[in-house]
């Protein structure tokens, strides 16, 4: 059956505690490797990839100036791999990482919150992976890119936010066109431990010539070291009634026949069964290990496919987490069978 469409989810691990800088460029050379490899870029078949942890961080100047600084003496010190003993070169990678995390969360979102929240539309930077990484490499092939970050993100006087939602959508291929009218940005309204920092939510790009709607996001981690120490116990639980809230507002808004959700669920110790009952929808990706805390990358659909019109692969690359990448058949079919 003809390949109709592609969807790919990818946390590109951006938040890596030894290269936070060089790991997503990494990440995004394995992708586009991918895509060469399965025809992505030049394909009738449209591809859809939602990308996690390309984080934007608002900074104060003289942090701004030093986190680019450290962002090139990582890169130096990657270089070092070829004449250095390994374990020594890790050592002068988590030190370098070590200052970039210091500045990004603990000078700016703590220490100087007040002041830089005061000056915050005069006197403060953004640090973008997004455009600084991720969509020079991308944009040569993928075109439409999408995200949810602009200064309402950053700012919030009940939340001390000083990332955005680390959130960007891809499509590539001849088949969709991604318009910017028919995309969007939801926040979670809560979140708990260091994830109280950005603002991670929900990313929706629709395509209504097609009827098809993405929603691409990363949600609570469940494991996250600080969860007991500050922000709302209950955010896992807030979050899927956030994402439900959505569905049904795109649904009554929009004619869609397909919607996707895909993205870092962070459902750690789901069985597919639970996976489906706690989102209301069907996996349509194996159910394997693709991070270390188990099955935790998915894509779900309002209508349940059948396996032989799936197509589904996970890779593993430079990422802590494992590419997801489906190929639905023969979409035509599909419509007739569930009488749309």
């Amino acid at each position: 059956m003809p390949v109709d469409l592609r969807l790919a989810t990818f946390n590109v691990w951006g938040v890596s505690v030894k290269d936070p800088m060089t790991r997503p460029k990494r990440s995004c050379e394995f992708l586009l490797d991918i895509g060469r490899d399965q025809g992505w870029w030049d394909g009738e078949a449209p591809v859809v990839i939602g990308l996690q942890e390309v984080y934007a961080f608002k900074l104060d100047w003289v942090s701004w100036a030093m986190v680019h600084c450290l962002k090139a003496v990582e890169g130096g010190v990657v270089c070092l791999k070829k004449w250095f003993p390994r374990p020594m070169v890790n050592i002068l990678l988590w030190i370098n990482s070590f200052g970039m995390h210091l500045l990004i969360i603990v000078v700016n979102s703590f220490l100087f919150y007040p002041v830089n929240f005061i000056k915050s539309k005069l006197f403060s930077k953004t640090f973008d992976v997004k455009s600084l990484i991720v969509s020079p490499m991308l944009s040569k092939y993928a075109t439409g890119g999408q995200h949810g970050h602009n200064e309402t993100t950053f700012c919030n006087v009940n939340l001390n936010k000083s990332g955005d939602s680390g959130l960007i959508t891809f499509c590539a291929g001849k088949g969709l066109q991604i318009e910017p009218t028919h995309s969007g940005f939801t926040g979670f309204r809560t979140a708990t431990g260091s994830e109280v920092l950005c603002n991670k939510g929900l990313l929706w790009t629709m395509f209504p010539d097609e009827k098809i709607c993405v929603i691409n996001t990363h949600m609570q981690a469940l494991d996250d070291p600080f969860r007991h120490f500050f922000g709302d116990g209950d955010a896992y639980r807030k979050q899927i009634e956030d994402v439900q809230k959505l569905i049904r507002e795109l649904t009554t808004s929009y004619s869609i026949e397909f919607l996707f959700l895909l993205g870092d669920l962070n459902t750690m110790g789901f069985s597919s069964t639970e996976v489906e009952s706690t989102f209301k929808l069907h996996q349509l990706n194996e159910h394997s290990i693709t991070h270390v805390d188990g099955a935790v990358d998915h894509i779900l659909c309002n209508v349940r496919i059948p396996r032989e019109h799936i197509t589904c692969r996970h890779v593993k690359g430079p990422s802590d987490h494992k590419l997801v990448y489906l190929e639905i058949h023969d979409l035509k079919e599909l419509r007739e069978k569930t009488g749309f």
